[in-house]
């Protein structure tokens, strides 16, 4: 754990002709009936920083990955598929005698050009296995525990738009034989569990779009053409339609690392892949503003010591509970649903600046109590990346800084 101390008063007296403030909860009780504020900043380097590690949590992204690398390894990847389909069809609509299904595929798309090599080696079909994308991770997971159905390997296509430019990359699979068993009625706990595997010749990370993507419909589907005759009087009606049934859950199932699990982490690290979070804790209940005075803004900085893509997102959350959280391993995150999100930050100019303001008021109100804040990542930033927050950096030293006024 790395300790920063010290307590920074910059005096900076201004004259304020009018305020207007607001705190997301309740606003402190201030005496403003007088024209003259002085403007003053607190800047405390007292921020004490650890970081845990559980299972990779990327069961929320907006891609499921395959492959392996020097680092990462994705098992395979899980996927299920809903009863009703996008134009308000059922399974069981194909049981009507007068519907002809034509053919039904498997399909998953990519918008990376590069895969012209089918790296997926086989797609398993299960009825019975179920799993939760939020919760489940290689730990919990044991797929051999069910009986899967070996589907084989899909075939490439590659979909260029009408000025011959690339557009997608789909991977489709022919499940005709799976008809019967997808649109049975009589099983009342009937899922449609898909596992998709990996070919072990893969030496890089790819990916496709999961259901997280745009409404879903890009991400793991099923798609139905099928002939629908009507007779109406002496007049028969032949049309060729399509349904198309989307994933209502998805997941890639990433091996941790098991050689981190007893290491105590001298660093703040943060990626979703490596399943690191951080927490840091700020001293700020034994600091006493002013009497009366108004928090104008609150922020706190921390800076990234390895190389980060701009956009890179980290999520703020208050810890509810009092807990001590040092270089651990846990299968389950301690602080699931014992956070509460503050803000997030965006890596712009080789710093994260993260808003306290509404946090350091609520404390001071007595709203709650100063058990610190989790750094976690955004679901939208690359799982394969883990931030370094530089804790050595005494010219750009981890800080929080509080502008506030008095009378």
């Amino acid at each position: 754990m790395r300790k920063f101390k010290g307590i920074i008063y910059l005096p900076m007296s201004v004259i304020v002709l009018s305020l207007s403030w607001q705190c997301a909860e309740n606003t402190i009780d201030n005496d403003l009936n007088h024209v003259g504020l002085n403007l003053d900043t607190l800047t405390v380097y007292t921020v004490n920083g650890s970081s845990y590690q559980t299972p990779p949590e990327i069961g929320t992204l907006k891609y499921l990955y395959y492959g392996s690398d020097s680092t990462y390894n994705i098992d395979y990847n899980l996927f299920t598929i809903k009863d009703r389909a996008t134009n308000g069809q059922y399974w069981s609509t194909f049981l009507d005698t007068n519907i002809q299904v034509d053919s039904m595929a498997l399909l998953l798309t990519s918008n990376d050009s590069s895969q012209s090599i089918n790296y997926i080696s086989n797609i398993g079909f299960s009825f019975e296995f179920s799993f939760d994308e939020y919760a489940d991770n290689y730990t919990t997971l044991d797929t051999s525990l069910s009986e899967w159905t070996q589907l084989g390997s899909p075939t490439i296509e590659v979909v260029n738009d009408t000025s011959n430019f690339y557009e997608q990359t789909n991977y489709k699979l022919d499940i005709s034989q799976l008809t019967t068993t997808l649109t049975d009625t009589t099983d009342s706990n009937l899922v449609r569990s898909f596992k998709m595997i990996t070919s072990s010749s893969v030496d890089s990370i790819y990916r496709t779009y999961s259901r997280n993507y745009s409404n879903g419909i890009l991400g793991p589907r099923i798609v139905v053409h099928y002939t629908l005759t009507t007779t109406t009087d002496d007049t028969t009606t032949i049309d060729t339609l399509e349904s198309t049934f989307i994933s209502d859950s998805d997941l890639s199932v990433l091996a941790g690392n098991q050689d981190d699990e007893s290491v105590s982490y001298s660093e703040w690290l943060v990626g979703s892949g490596s399943g690191y979070k951080s927490v840091m804790v700020f001293d700020y209940d034994s600091l006493d503003l002013p009497q009366n005075s108004l928090i104008r803004s609150a922020n706190l900085y921390f800076y990234a010591s390895n190389s980060v893509t701009g956009g890179y997102n980290i999520n703020a959350y208050a810890i509810n509970i009092d807990t001590t959280i040092v270089g651990q391993w846990f299968p389950e995150d301690p602080f699931t649903g014992n956070a509460s999100f503050i803000s997030s930050a965006s890596y712009v100019n080789d710093m994260f600046k993260f808003s306290m303001k509404n946090f350091l008021q609520n404390i001071t109100l007595g709203n709650v109590s100063n058990y610190g804040i989790i750094l976690k990542s955004n679901d939208s930033n690359d799982p394969f990346i883990t931030v370094e927050i530089d804790s050595d950096n005494h010219v750009n030293d981890t800080r929080l800084e509080i502008l506030y006024e008095t009378p």
